[in-house]
């Protein structure tokens, strides 16, 4: 019996151990997957945002950093799928409905790049029903940061979701006209 009970706690440390490395894997992958973003060599990154992702499927911001390094390198086809996957799946995260949110912003952004309109506008509109107030948001940060020297990745990024929203028609006028007296 004590043999038995030793092999099953074994077993349980061993998982547990496993699931420790599994996540200090996806961790480090993560880490070097943002330091070959910032040296703009997108296709390291995703190499390692990949290991990450099989690592910990349900890391969100890895999830997302890859739909939008297939983006950066244009790989739309491929972010679309990534992004698809976020929103069926749901990994957790901390205030789901401005990040799920985000996700159809960027999977708007990427219909914009191919042209496809009608899908960038069913996006931005999925992103204003699930979180109305992101309009709101992205407008703050265009205001705080419409001065390209102040301006940073994250801005431009939610800048870039703000100016989708409005050339697909989806803000309400009144942001729109804020827009349009500030440029």
């Amino acid at each position: 019996m004590v043999f038995v009970l030793g092999i099953v706690f074994g077993l349980i440390y061993s998982n547990a151990k496993r699931a420790e490395v599994r996540k200090g894997t996806a961790i480090l992958s993560g880490l070097a997957a943002y330091a070959y973003y910032q040296e703009s060599d997108f296709y390291n990154a995703v190499n390692y945002s990949i290991i990450a992702k099989q690592f910990r499927p349900e890391d969100f911001r890895n999830r997302k950093s890859l739909g939008l390094l297939y983006g950066e390198m244009g790989l739309y086809e491929f972010a679309i799928i990534e992004y698809d996957q976020i929103l069926h799946e749901k990994p957790t995260i901390d205030n789901p409905d401005f990040n799920y949110a985000q996700v159809h912003c960027e999977k708007a952004i990427v219909f914009s790049k191919l042209g496809k309109d009608k899908e960038a506008y069913a996006s931005f509109a999925a992103a204003i029903k699930l979180y109305p107030d992101m309009p709101e948001e992205l407008y703050k940060v265009y205001l705080k940061y419409k001065d390209p020297e102040k301006s940073n990745a994250l801005s431009e990024r939610y800048i870039e979701m703000l100016m989708g929203m409005k050339k697909a028609g989806v803000l309400s006028s009144d942001i729109s006209e804020r827009i349009d007296k500030t440029l």
